[in-house]
């Protein structure tokens, strides 16, 4: 994607460059190029973030990680900023991330996000949530591999 916003930065056609880069930022939330190059090109050709309130992404193809079932799709970025700030502030870093995570599925040209997310991950208290996290699950799937044994076992002797 970001090959195709460069040759259509190249041809000028800035509002097809333009969806290229934000999507190639949404696609990848960890990399660091995406980010910059998008905002080298809103630099470059003095272009603002987009007006209004941001809206949750159609068909953006990553999945959201915080689920809002009762709210309203324009009121979802207000809380979502509000549940990070919240999650944040109570020490739950992950799900702080994982709040900027879809903010940042919302609008991509807002660097101020991305980097927000940077620096919860730079944490060592996110770094030990995040290990457990990982060993948490690990252990939940050993678990259910366990379960199916005697199962497999029956198969077999059949």
């Amino acid at each position: 994607m970001t090959i195709a916003a460069h040759y259509c930065e190249y041809l000028r056609d800035l509002p097809k460059a333009r969806r290229y880069y934000e999507e190639a930022a949404r696609q990848n939330f960890h990399g660091r190029h995406e980010q910059r190059d998008l905002q080298r090109f809103l630099k470059k050709y003095a272009l603002k973030r987009r007006r209004g309130l941001p809206l949750p992404p159609r068909k953006c193809g990553q999945p959201r990680r915080v689920k809002l079932p009762d709210c309203p799709p324009n009121e979802e970025s207000d809380v979502l900023h509000r549940l990070a700030d919240r999650f944040e502030a109570a020490g739950e870093l992950l799900k702080a991330r994982d709040a900027l995570h879809d903010l940042y599925l919302f609008d991509p040209c807002d660097a101020g996000v991305f980097d927000h997310a940077r620096s919860i991950e730079q944490r060592p208290a996110f770094q030990r949530q995040l290990r457990a996290a990982i060993e948490s699950r690990r252990m939940t799937q050993q678990a259910q591999c366990l379960n199916f044994q005697p199962i497999v076992q029956l198969a077999r002797s059949i």
